[in-house]
C-alpha cells in the first residue's frame, strides 16, 4: 500500500525549524483503503482548519475569477491559498489510477475546487460499495477463528461500523444510519459455536438482550471468563506458575 507525506500545520502558524515535524504519512486511496483514507484525511483538513472549506461551511468571499488574482494577504487571497492546499492534500493522496480518474479526467470547470473533488470522491467510492458485501462478511464469522470473545466482538463491530457508514448518506453525523439493535445482537451470536448452545439456552429467556446489543456483549464477555476459568482452573501457567491459565493469556 502506497504512502504519501503531508503537511499537516496551518502554514500561517509555522513555527519550527524542522520540516519532519509538521508532515504526518497517511495511506494513498486504493481498492480497499476508502474508509481509513476519507478517516486520516479529514482528520489533516481538520488540523489544518480547513474542513470548512471541504463542507461547504466556509462561503468564498468572492467569485473564482477574482479569487485567482486577489493579492496575496488580503481575504480573498488567503482564502484561495487554503482552497489550493485543501485540493494539493487530496491530489496527492490519491494514487496514480485515482488521479487520472478523478482529477485529470474532470470537466470541472473550476480545477482547483477542492470540495467538488472531495465530493465527487465520497460519493463515487461509497457507491462502489455495496452494503450487502458487508452483511455477507458477516455471515461467515466464526468464533473459532479467533483467540477470545473480544476479538470476535471487535471484528464485527468493524464491520458494522463500514456498512453504517456505506448506508449514511455522506458519512455526516445528522444523516447517519444505524443498524437496528435487533439485527446488530443477531450478528453477535451468527457466529457462536456449538460449545455457546448453553449460553444461547440461558439468555432465551432474557428478552431484554434481543433489544440490548452493549448487553449482550457484556453478558457474552463474562459468561467466557467464566467458562475460560473453569477450563483452565487447574492448569499452571509456565510463565508465573499460577494456576487458572495458560502462558500466552498470562496477565503477567
Amino acid at each position: 500500500m502506497a504512502k504519501i507525506k503531508l503537511y499537516y500545520q496551518p502554514f500561517y502558524n509555522y513555527d519550527s525549524d524542522s520540516d519532519d515535524d509538521h508532515y504526518l504519512e497517511i495511506d494513498q486511496l486504493d481498492d480497499d483503503n476508502y474508509l481509513t483514507w476519507r478517516f486520516q484525511l479529514s482528520n489533516m483538513f481538520m488540523i489544518n482548519e480547513t474542513w470548512d472549506i471541504i463542507t461547504g461551511k466556509e462561503v468564498p468571499p468572492a467569485p473564482v475569477e477574482k479569487l485567482q488574482s486577489a493579492v496575496v494577504n488580503s481575504p480573498e487571497g488567503q482564502y484561495w491559498r487554503r482552497r489550493m492546499s485543501c485540493w494539493m492534500m487530496i491530489y496527492q493522496a490519491l494514487g496514480p489510477t485515482y488521479r487520472t480518474l478523478y482529477v485529470h479526467g474532470s470537466t470541472n470547470d473550476d480545477k482547483y475546487d477542492a470540495k467538488k473533488l472531495w465530493d465527487h470522491i465520497c460519493e463515487r467510492e461509497r457507491a462502489k460499495r455495496n452494503p450487502w458485501i458487508f452483511r455477507r462478511k458477516l455471515a461467515h464469522i466464526d468464533i473459532n477463528d479467533f483467540d477470545d470473545i473480544r476479538g470476535y466482538l471487535i471484528h464485527i463491530d468493524s464491520i458494522i461500523w463500514e456498512l453504517e457508514f456505506v448506508n449514511s448518506q455522506g458519512g455526516e453525523v445528522q444523516n447517519t444510519w444505524k443498524m437496528p439493535a435487533d439485527e446488530r445482537t443477531f450478528w453477535y451470536i451468527n457466529g457462536l459455536s456449538e460449545e455457546w448452545e448453553e449460553f444461547l439456552l440461558h439468555i432465551a429467556m432474557d428478552r431484554k438482550l434481543v433489544t440490548d446489543p452493549d448487553a449482550l456483549q457484556d453478558r457474552m464477555r463474562r459468561w467466557y471468563d467464566h467458562k475460560e476459568r473453569q477450563k483452565y482452573a487447574d492448569v499452571r501457567c509456565y510463565k508465573c506458575k499460577m494456576k487458572g491459565h495458560i502462558r500466552r493469556k498470562c496477565p503477567m
